[in-house]
This record gives C-alpha cells, sequence and structure tokens, in this order.
C-alpha cells in the first residue's frame, strides 16, 4: 500500500483507478469534493486531530490517503499506447532524489511525454514524496521500472528512436537537434549524469549552454528544458 497526501495528489488519487483503502481527514476538513469522491470509492473516512496526523505525514493539507501501490508498467505497454506524432519518451537513469523525480514526472505529465523509464536500482521509486511533489501527476503518466536500461535502449533503438542525451559536455547545443522523429531523451543523476556506457549508447549528446559559474543543472531543470524544446519544435508550443 502507499500512502498519498497533499491536497492535489490526494484529489488526483481519488480520480485514479488505484483500489483506495481509507481516507484520513483532520478535525474540521469539510471540503465535499473529496469526501464525496473517497465514499465513491467506498473507502473507509476518519477523522485524526493534526497532531495526529502529523505522526503520518508532513504536509498533509490535512488530508491522507491510503492507496493500492504503484502499478508500473512495461515498456511494451507504452510502445503499443503511444499518443504523439513523434513518440517521446523519457530515460532516467540514478535520479536518487524523490523531489526531482516528482519534478520531472509533472513536466511529464505539462508536457505530455508517452511514458518515462526509471532505473529500478540506484534511484528513488514512486513513493509518497514523489507523489506529492507531482502535485498529483503520477496518476497520468506511465512509468516504467527497469533493471537493465542498456535493454530499453536497445529496443527502442530498434523500433527507431532517436537515442539523445543530456550531458554537460555534449558536442551539440541542446536546440541543433532535429526532434521530428521518435525520441528517447536520457537524463542522468543529480551528481554523476550519465554513465559512460550509456553515453556510449546514445546516437547525440547535447548540453545547454549556461553562463555561470556552475556547470550543471538541477535534473529536473534540465528535463523541463529539453522537453519543452521538443515540444516548441514539434508542437509549436
Amino acid at each position: 500500500m502507499d500512502t498519498i497526501y497533499g491536497k492535489n495528489a490526494v484529489f488526483e488519487a481519488l480520480k485514479s483507478k488505484r483500489k483506495v483503502y481509507e481516507m484520513i481527514i483532520q478535525d474540521g476538513f469539510r471540503d465535499e469534493n473529496f469526501i464525496q469522491l473517497a465514499r465513491k470509492n467506498n473507502a473507509k473516512i476518519t477523522t485524526k486531530t493534526r497532531k495526529e496526523m502529523d505522526k503520518i505525514a508532513d504536509k498533509h493539507q490535512g488530508v491522507i490517503l491510503i492507496v493500492e501501490g504503484y502499478s508500473y508498467k512495461n515498456l511494451d505497454y507504452i510502445l503499443s499506447n503511444i499518443k504523439n506524432k513523434y513518440p517521446f519518451i523519457i530515460l532516467l537513469e540514478g535520479i536518487e532524489d524523490p523531489h526531482n523525480l516528482g519534478a520531472v514526472l509533472r513536466s511529464c505529465d505539462a508536457a505530455g511525454v508517452d511514458g518515462i523509464v526509471i532505473t529500478k536500482h540506484n534511484s528513488v521509486k514512486i513513493n509518497s514524496t514523489v507523489a506529492k511533489v507531482s502535485t498529483g501527476a503520477i496518476e497520468h503518466v506511465n512509468v516504467v521500472q527497469a533493471v537493465n536500461l542498456r535493454n530499453v535502449i536497445d529496443k527502442l533503438k530498434k523500433e527507431g528512436f532517436l537515442i539523445v542525451g543530456s550531458d554537460s559536455e555534449g558536442s551539440k547545443k541542446y536546440n541543433e537537434i532535429n526532434y521530428k522523429c521518435p525520441l528517447a531523451l536520457i537524463i542522468g543523476s543529480e551528481g554523476n549524469g550519465l554513465r559512460q556506457l550509456t553515453k556510449k549508447l546514445c546516437d547525440e549528446l547535447v548540453n545547454i549552454p549556461m553562463k555561470g559559474k556552475v556547470n550543471s543543472l538541477n535534473a529536473s531543470v534540465a528535463a523541463g528544458i529539453l522537453m519543452f524544446e521538443v515540444n516548441r519544435r514539434n508542437f509549436n508550443v
């Protein structure tokens, strides 16, 4: 089971297909939209004091949801449910910070990507913090948890995807690539970026030019810049 907290994350979870077991609300919580949705899901509704709820989660905004665990998709599911004219998949390698992952997933939902692949090892999984930071976006994006990222890349190449990695030493600027094709964009970890092996598997390595003294961006910021550059090119966003 998963614990979801915060109004936005809870509201989206209540509207999703996940099984809802219990909604815990703070004394005085009177938002009927939440209560009606919980009843529609046949969820138990429990009232607790703020002090009691604070022991379960921080910054819960007066509502906590107990739901079934997040259901990861597989790559074949994503490939068979492509919605974009130019298929667009995000690959995340070694993202360990749940705030970063949540922010990336929120941007993925906004950018309308077809799917996200995260690595199973040395990466954060989807948890309550990721759900909170994503403001409920996890309920609207398809996420694959891959044991071997190389196998994913090899499969995408066979499907005709261009593999583009984000790297501070990339040979091309991020706006010099033709993105009008099936695209897999790889974002590396917060501290180390992409592994050397992963870089070698990329068709292109791109950099985001910066004027400051620090030569790298937060993973979620870099992902957002790149995703919306793709959208700007392909969909005139």
